[in-house]
């Protein structure tokens, strides 16, 4: 993923400048929030499916609606004032938030099986 999001990132510019006319961009900004979203997006997809994998439906329904609903608020209010560049924070901000949460999930699962073979 940093193959894809650090050149995204630092060549955003370049790369819109590229592929469409130079009204587009003001989209830069948001891309850049993107190539940083994309490394939490790998992760949150490896810990949610060892969530799935592992029995652990219950805690990964509440996170997605917790961070569901964390992103619905957070867009409500960044994107009147900041349009597209809020509404990808707010996404960036509550897949973050749901990553971390499934990470943490997974290693308190983790370890209680390694207390169980103990």
């Amino acid at each position: 993923m940093l193959a894809i999001s650090v050149p995204a990132f630092l060549f955003s510019e370049r790369i819109i400048g590229f592929l469409y006319d130079s009204q587009y961009l003001p989209a830069v900004p948001i891309m850049k929030i993107f190539a940083i979203y994309i490394i939490f997006f790998a992760f949150g997809v490896v810990s949610s499916q060892y969530l799935i994998s592992s029995g652990k439906n219950h805690s990964y329904l509440i996170i997605v609606l917790l961070c569901g609903g964390l992103n619905i608020v957070l867009n409500l209010i960044l994107i009147p004032h900041y349009k597209g560049f809020g509404a990808a924070v707010a996404m960036a901000i509550s897949h973050a938030i749901a990553m971390l949460s499934y990470f943490v999930v997974m290693v308190i699962h983790f370890c209680c099986c390694f207390e169980k073979i103990e």
